[in-house]
């Protein structure tokens, strides 16, 4: 039976997801606009007819049409997350991890590690589709116990925020 410590703990976490999730408490002007119109975005994009209903890939999507980026990493290769990088980004190029990406796509979570070291090593912004157990330094990381995403613009400041999306 728990006690009533870790249940008060997971109580607390839920809130704190919950309040994150809606924008409550978040300080930074990125990051609020992040999680309310990319992370917690409700309504259909264009391309989602074409994504399917995976909500990882549609998730990837948002991601990669907020940071557009031009170079783009994939670890652990799948079709479907290049065709969702690709219809948000079309003037993207797929490179391999050490050729400079700025965005990195971890597909499983055996090529974590590797993403994780391109992530420290160049200061590109990630999207996990399932979270590290060890992460980079970065500047904003935004997680909700599945997948991660990292924002690494070096105007911001170091933040964690648990996040339900």
């Amino acid at each position: 039976m728990p006690s009533i410590a870790h249940l008060l703990k997971i109580v607390a976490r839920k809130y704190r997801f919950w309040r994150h999730g809606r924008g409550f408490g978040i300080h930074s002007p990125f990051a609020f606009r992040f999680i309310t119109e990319t992370l917690n975005q409700s309504l259909p994009y264009y391309a989602y007819a074409e994504i399917g209903r995976d909500k990882r890939l549609r998730l990837l999507f948002r991601v990669v049409l907020a940071f557009a980026p031009h170079r783009v990493a994939i670890v652990g290769e799948s079709d479907d997350l290049w065709l969702a990088i690709h219809l948000a980004c079309p003037a993207a190029e797929k490179v391999e991890l050490d050729d400079c990406p700025d965005f990195v796509v971890s597909a499983k979570a055996e090529f974590n590690s590797c993403a994780a070291k391109a992530v420290e090593q160049f200061g590109c912004h990630a999207f996990f589709m399932e979270t590290p157990s060890e992460l980079p330094f970065c500047r904003m990381t935004f997680c909700n116990g599945k997948q991660l995403v990292i924002a690494n613009y070096k105007h911001l400041p170091h933040q964690d925020f648990c996040v339900k999306f």
